[in-house]
């Protein structure tokens, strides 16, 4: 005896409507981390932003696209092994998102706003291993511009201790 078709039509709806709008737990559960950036802003205070993490090919490709919604203080962050100069567009991402690139040495380098559907180049200055995708606004409203560092975070759920990488 199959699922009725009727359940998994609803499931389907169900996950378009509310499967994406929090993507933390989803990540989480498939490499069992909470990844977490923290940044001294130029106050000094301490921020804190949850990541997304696209590390592969095709997640990087996929990014924020097709999302409705992205937490408050949640982020997308895109790792790349070598520092490279790094381009980014917002083709099929309905999101108004702020991009940040990051250098080798975690200090962040350029900021740009950017528009939902656009397919302009948005591209970095220098050559980056990160860039960080949050709403748009998030970096101004937090005081957080270029020059600041990171600090990521990684707790591995099955253990509960964090890692800090420098």
């Amino acid at each position: 005896m199959g699922i009725p078709v009727k359940v998994v039509l609803y499931f389907c709806l169900y996950f378009l409507a509310f499967g994406q709008s929090v993507f933390t737990q989803s990540s989480l559960s498939a490499n069992n981390q909470v990844w977490t950036i923290h940044i001294d802003n130029i106050k000094g205070e301490k921020k804190e932003i949850y990541c997304e993490v696209a590390e592969t090919e095709e997640e990087k490709r996929r990014g924020l696209m097709f999302r409705n919604k992205l937490g408050k203080d949640e982020c997308m962050i895109f790792l790349y092994e070598n520092p490279t100069l790094l381009t980014f567009w917002m083709k099929n991402t309905y999101i108004p998102l702020s991009i940040a690139f990051v250098n080798k040495n975690h200090q962040l380098t350029d900021m740009f706003d950017m528009k939902p559907m656009d397919e302009t180049i948005i591209s970095s200055t220098t050559p980056g291993i990160f860039a960080i995708e949050v709403n748009r606004g998030w970096f101004k409203k937090n005081l957080v511009y270029p020059g600041n560092k990171i600090r990521i975070t990684r707790e591995d759920l099955r253990k509960k201790k964090p890692e800090t990488n420098p």
